[in-house]
């Protein structure tokens, strides 16, 4: 508990997800209820909360009475990704071995996944879902089958470890997050750092971590996700324009700025 009359001691809540308030449907069975406890708690004795951008202060505002409390400071990748000596035999490990494209997805993504199911069936590739969890596998593989994707053809990722994630998503034709759902985009910003070619929906999250370092797609809409991915796919100018500014755009997500931030934040207050 805060106890500011005798210790004075700072409590700083960090929020990395929304999903409790906007998609509850999306989290395990009691999670959203303890999440939103916990807000109301920072909301009676927190000093600051934290959220990664300023898209979701400003949807935090809407929710809870924290007026200047609310503070902003990025998360970035996990220090030292980069893409292993031995990254084709990691993907191989993992059983992928055909040219792919990697969507950012859990079962929770399922329709929104369906139009890249779709296109990746139409452009004759596979497709790793990066981030899905331990029972996913089923609906996933059902809704691709749905789409016109065989099952051979999907290939589910769970709890991959950093040297394995940082090969899958360097080998991948394109990183795909179709995905609207409020919450911090971490395999995007190690999508940045090896340079690989994003395709996302257009939320302003992604927008404001991405910014010009993808090919933005309407929300909802299947043939906008499907155009981007064949421009990503087939025009090779385009693959590299991408790449370029993916690797650029990396470089402004740092674990010793976020350091800074917080000190900085408690010396304020």
């Amino acid at each position: 508990r805060h106890d500011r009359v005798h210790d004075h001691d700072q409590t700083v809540v960090t929020l990395w997800s929304l999903e409790a308030w906007t998609a509850p449907s999306r989290l395990a069975r009691g999670a959203a209820a303890w999440q939103r406890a916990m807000l109301a708690r920072a909301v009676r004795h927190a000093d600051a909360v934290v959220v990664p951008t300023h898209a979701m202060a400003v949807q935090l505002a809407d929710l809870a009475p924290l007026g200047a409390r609310i503070r902003v400071i990025a998360g970035a990748p996990t220090t030292g990704f980069a893409v292993p000596g031995d990254a084709p035999q990691r993907v191989l490990r993992v059983g992928v071995s055909a040219p792919y494209i990697v969507a950012v997805g859990s079962a929770a993504d399922t329709d929104e996944l369906a139009p890249v199911f779709a296109c990746a069936a139409a452009l004759d590739v596979d497709v790793v879902v990066l981030g899905a969890g331990e029972n996913d596998a089923p609906l996933i593989v059902d809704r691709a089958e749905a789409s016109g994707l065989a099952e051979r053809r999907v290939h589910t990722i769970v709890d991959a470890e950093a040297s394995d994630r940082a090969a899958l998503l360097a080998d991948a034709l394109a990183v795909v997050a179709a995905s609207t759902a409020p919450v911090y985009p971490w395999r995007l910003l190690e999508a940045l750092v090896v340079g690989a070619p994003i395709v996302a929906v257009a939320t302003p999250q992604h927008h404001e971590v991405l910014a010009d370092a993808a090919l933005f797609t309407a929300p909802g809409d299947g043939d906008s996700i499907s155009e981007a991915l064949r421009n990503a796919l087939e025009d090779e100018t385009v693959a590299r324009r991408l790449r370029v500014l993916a690797a650029d755009r990396s470089r402004g997500f740092t674990w010793s700025d976020a350091a800074h931030r917080v000190w900085q934040l408690h010396a304020e207050l």
